[in-house]
């Protein structure tokens, strides 16, 4: 197993760089049944000849957000990776791992020939989720068309989205937190509905670099994009006016599996450093933010935070 995967299983502790032992005898995992744990682009094995027709050197084992990150190539400290897919995950690189009160988890984002990379991670882990939900119930038959949608109506007519299908992580650490839709009216139509769930998208991830910037004392320059989600043009323009930051679209978005190549072609060989790689990754969809639309859209999170307090601990164990 390399540190990547290790890390993410929440048994490996990135702070010692090891497996943990106060976690495993809590979780009564014996460690001596824990794998060793490699370099993320490494000679890990080779495949049997039977296979597929004769032995393959597999080269890289690495989890999914980390091999998304490095496929963005966003190496170096302070840079952010925003996968938008069926959750949305913010990775910030930092250059040691980050202990966080608020959520932001800590992680070893990978290791090239015994040196960690880390990174802080915060997740809203119902993007994609409630898309699905919403098709399934008529809001929209093709989520391609939502984008359009919201852009239809000049804004959602009062109506607030709260993104909990799975509770709510950064900031607020509550499971939980309750799904909800306030406002609706008789002049509601499926625009409003569509633009607002789009907006709260938005809004989750503006609260976890909010809750980064403040946590790591830093700004970032810009947020690198991928995830089939990050198609919604809407979404991305409402990140970068609400951030000020710059929101680049990778023009491939199956950046994860472009990662692990990176990391295999390095360890085999193929690649001779890693700055070679920097140009494979291309950005031809930017969004540049446009200060004249920030004044409408704080006004809707301002009424969009009073529904999310309204969502809090809805569910008690009870309910479970």
């Amino acid at each position: 197993m390399d540190y990547s995967n290790a890390s993410s299983s929440g048994l490996y502790d990135p702070f010692v760089a090891s497996w943990s032992a106060f976690i495993c005898h809590m979780m009564e995992v014996p460690m001596n049944c824990l794998p060793k744990v490699m370099d993320t682009g490494c000679h890990l094995c080779t495949t049997e000849e039977d296979i597929f027709g004769g032995p393959i050197e597999v080269h890289c084992v690495v989890a999914d957000q980390q091999s998304s990150a490095f496929g963005q190539v966003c190496w170096d400290p302070g840079m952010v990776k925003l996968t938008l897919g069926s959750g949305s995950f913010v990775d910030f690189i930092t250059r040691k791992p980050h202990g966080s009160g608020t959520g932001l988890y800590p992680v070893v984002a990978w290791s090239l020939q015994g040196e960690l990379a880390y990174l802080a991670e915060g997740a809203a882990m119902s993007t994609g989720v409630c898309l699905e939900w919403a098709k399934s119930v008529g809001w929209f038959d093709n989520v391609a068309d939502t984008s359009d949608m919201a852009k239809s109506v000049e804004d959602s007519n009062g109506v607030c989205f709260v993104p909990a299908m799975n509770g709510l992580q950064v900031p607020f650490k509550d499971p939980n937190a309750c799904c909800s839709v306030f406002g609706i009216r008789v002049d509601t139509r499926r625009q409003h509905l569509v633009r607002a769930m789009l907006e709260s998208f938005a809004f989750r991830v503006v609260q976890i670099i909010e809750t980064a910037e403040e946590e790591l004392g830093r700004t970032f320059d810009s947020i690198r994009v991928d995830g089939g989600v990050s198609r919604n043009d809407f979404l991305l323009q409402c990140i970068a006016d609400l951030t000020g930051y710059k929101v680049m679209r990778a023009d491939n978005l199956e950046t994860t599996a472009m990662g692990a190549a990176f990391f295999a072609g390095l360890s085999c060989g193929f690649w001779s450093c890693r700055d070679l790689l920097k140009g494979k990754v291309t950005y031809s969809s930017v969004f540049e933010p446009r200060p004249d639309s920030v004044p409408r859209l704080k006004e809707s999170r301002r009424l969009w935070e009073e529904a999310v307090s309204r969502s809090l601990a809805w569910y008690t164990h009870s309910d479970e």
